[in-house]
C-alpha cells in the first residue's frame, strides 16, 4: 500500500515537473527588432548639454542605435520634431519659460 502511494506521488510529481519545464521554455523572450532613436538639437549653447552624448554615444540597450542631428536654425528643428522625424528634440528655450 505504501509503495502504491509513493508511486502515485512520484507520477504526479513527475507530471508537475514536466508541466513546469514546458511552461518555462514557452516564456522565453524573442529578440528585439533593431531600432533607431533619432535625436535633434540646435548648434550652439542650446546643444552643448548633448555634446558628450553625441561624441561618446548613448547605450540604450541591445539593438538600439542613436542618430544625432544638429540643426543650425530653430525652424529646421521645430519642423522636424512636429513632422515626427525625431523621437527626441531640444529646441531653443523661450525666454521666461522652462523646459521640463
Amino acid at each position: 500500500m505504501i509503495k502504491k502511494m509513493n508511486t502515485k506521488k512520484m507520477i504526479v510529481l513527475a507530471g508537475l515537473m514536466m508541466g513546469m519545464i514546458l511552461s518555462f521554455t514557452a516564456c522565453q523572450a524573442k529578440p528585439a527588432e533593431p531600432q533607431t532613436v533619432k535625436v535633434g538639437t540646435l548648434a550652439g549653447p542650446t546643444g552643448m548639454g548633448m555634446a558628450e552624448m553625441i561624441v561618446n554615444g548613448v547605450n540604450l540597450g541591445e539593438n538600439v542605435t542613436t542618430e544625432f542631428t544638429v540643426a543650425g536654425a530653430p525652424d529646421q528643428l521645430t519642423a522636424s520634431v512636429i513632422s515626427g522625424e525625431f523621437q527626441l528634440g531640444r529646441p531653443a528655450q523661450q525666454p521666461g519659460r522652462s523646459v521640463v
